[in-house]
């Protein structure tokens, strides 16, 4: 019986022995398992991390473009801005120029016009003054020669008795 006893004990430490190996190697696997896991997990990690930062890079450069042609086309309608404004100021002045320049024109040729007409004025003023002294000098020849005509009517008269 001691050695039945020992034999049911042998046979239990055994069986403890296999249990124990059982879950020596299954934890063994396990954390095998979980190792691999973990280094699976890790790898597609680290391999989502990088397609999310190459993402993320292809996204800045996209970004970064984009500003780029922003700000060329920024830079090109302020250019362009410029250069309108530059062409209605020069516009603007020459306009102005020419409306000065116009209006120097009709102040000379009033100025002109004021001048002709002054003179015409004055000629005017002094064909009357003459047209004044003609009929005088008409008036005064026209008594002249009736004077004459008087005097030699009456030296033919004379002329006429005496004879």
């Amino acid at each position: 019986t001691a050695q039945a006893d020992r034999a049911s004990r042998d046979a239990m430490l055994e069986a403890a022995q296999a249990h124990l190996d059982f879950a020596a190697r299954t934890r063994k696997e396990a954390e095998e398992s979980a190792a691999r896991d973990s280094r699976a997990l890790a790898e597609k990690r680290t391999l989502e991390d990088a397609e999310r930062d190459a993402r993320e890079a292809r996204l800045v450069g996209d970004l970064e473009a984009k500003i780029r042609e922003l700000e060329e086309t920024r830079r090109a309608k302020e250019a362009e801005f410029d250069a309108a404004r530059r062409q209605a100021r020069d516009k603007a002045d020459n306009l102005q120029q020419r409306a000065d320049a116009e209006e120097a024109r009709l102040r000379s040729a009033s100025s002109q016009a004021d001048v002709a007409a002054s003179r015409l004025a004055a000629i005017e003023a002094r064909c009357a003054e003459l047209d004044t002294r003609s009929a005088q000098y008409l008036e005064e020849a026209k008594r002249e020669i009736d004077r004459a005509a008087q005097k030699t009517a009456a030296a033919d008269l004379a002329a006429e008795q005496a004879q």
